[in-house]
């Protein structure tokens, strides 16, 4: 019978995520489906959730000041919000991670919106792909297969 592996301590090597995925969403069954799904679908993928915008762009801001790998996919909503008076601030932030991002190793940035003006709005801001809401399991798969592909194109 095969014993489990059992780490063996700090000094383990660890292998590096395949692909890193980033879901920026508020609302949390919407997220959380979606990172629960990457999960499944892509193996050896890691996936991170956002509630707010700035916390994934302050995250995404410390990744490249400390010369660390951009995510390989973002997912991003269409409708964000920062308080409850302002909305919509999804192709503002597609605008800002495209701005932060002008290396070789962009990542793939998959608009999610359930109005097709919003979709739009994220894709003429640098999104590369649109997603309506809610975000069905194949929609979802090809999203990832194309997000595979990039990252395949962007670190040979």
């Amino acid at each position: 019978m095969n014993q489990p592996e059992v780490p063996q301590g700090p000094s383990e090597q660890r292998e590096k995520p395949i692909l890193e995925i980033w879901v920026i969403e508020d609302d949390d069954s919407i997220r959380e489906s979606i990172v629960d799904a990457v999960g499944s679908l892509a193996e050896g993928s890691r996936c991170i959730g956002f509630e707010k915008a700035e916390d994934a762009l302050r995250e995404l801001e410390q990744k490249i000041a400390r010369g660390k790998t951009p995510p390989s996919g973002i997912f991003v909503d269409g409708n964000l919000k920062k308080d409850t008076s302002s909305f919509n601030l999804g192709p503002l932030v597609v605008e800002k991670i495209r701005s932060l991002l002008i290396r070789d190793s962009p990542p793939f940035i998959v608009a999610i919106s359930g109005e097709t003006d919003l979709n739009n709005a994220m894709m003429q801001k640098g999104a590369n792909l649109s997603a309506p809401k809610p975000v069905k399991m194949d929609v979802l798969s090809s999203a990832l297969e194309k997000i595979k592909e990039a990252h395949k194109t962007n670190n040979p």
